[in-house]
């Protein structure tokens, strides 16, 4: 019992030194200012996001299989680093998982109008910017959880039942 009464205040003093609480309030004052500070900054962020959208869209620079950043910065007069941030804070894990975002919209629109009965799935993922087959199935399942023939074949089947 007596080396409970010494060790637990000596734990609880060294928990307090390791971890210590403030008991200090947060002016309300800052807090509103930063509040208004983060509303500006996630206000910029979705300004130069919409800007990256536009100008990769409007220009087709996803179709590009070498597309790379400074293209996309020059085209967009923001600095790689600031398209990094701004991609990163919209979910993005890099450059190229932006690009292969909108590649994937167009190969899902191809397949929405059609094409896989004109043109092979190769033809396909090719013109719409993927370097390669492991890519695009990698990027085709990560978002729908199938590959794209299954995505298709299931399309065809939900479009004819109904």
């Amino acid at each position: 019992a007596v080396i409970m009464t010494i060790i637990l205040p000596l734990l609880a003093l060294f928990y307090f030194y390791r971890y210590p609480i403030t008991l200090v309030p947060v002016l309300p004052r800052f807090n509103q200012r930063s509040k208004k500070i983060a509303i500006k900054i996630n206000q910029e962020i979705e300004e130069l996001y919409q800007k990256l959208k536009k100008t990769i869209v409007s220009d087709d620079l996803y179709l590009k299989k070498d597309l790379k950043i400074s293209e996309l910065s020059s085209k967009s007069d923001l600095i790689p680093a600031e398209i990094r941030i701004v991609l990163n804070e919209n979910g993005f894990d890099n450059f190229k998982d932006f690009c292969n975002h909108y590649r994937l919209l167009n190969v899902e629109k191809k397949l929405r109008r059609g094409d896989l009965n004109k043109y092979t799935m190769q033809v396909i993922y090719e013109k719409s910017g993927f370097n390669s087959h492991q890519t695009f199935i990698r990027c085709f399942r990560k978002k729908h959880g199938m590959t794209a023939i299954e995505y298709h074949e299931k399309r065809k089947l939900a479009s004819t039942s109904s």
